[in-house]
């Protein structure tokens, strides 16, 4: 069976290219816009093999969200993936 990502990303467009890049490495992803809603589908289950997150994501900030998963015992074994974009699209030169 297909490991379980779960990718938390404000900015919908950036959130869909790392969940297609982590499909390509064989994935089953789920999106979510902010750290609350992740933090919400870990307490329903821990059942996940890594955890992606934007350095933009909100609800908690970045720092707050990792703290708050190393905290709870069930997703302190979860792997995550700091995705560091880019503050806005960097023009191709």
């Amino acid at each position: 069976s297909k490991g379980q990502a779960l990718l938390v990303d404000p900015d919908r467009r950036r959130a869909d290219d790392t969940a297609a890049y982590l499909r390509g490495m064989g994935l089953a992803v789920s999106v979510y816009p902010t750290g609350r809603d992740v933090l919400r589908r870990l307490g329903r289950s821990a059942d996940v093999d890594l955890i992606g997150a934007d350095r933009h994501v909100p609800a908690p900030e970045l720092p707050d969200l990792v703290a708050q998963l190393r905290a709870d015992t069930n997703a302190a074994r979860v792997p995550v993936l700091v995705v560091a974009s880019a503050d806005r699209p960097i023009p191709p030169s």
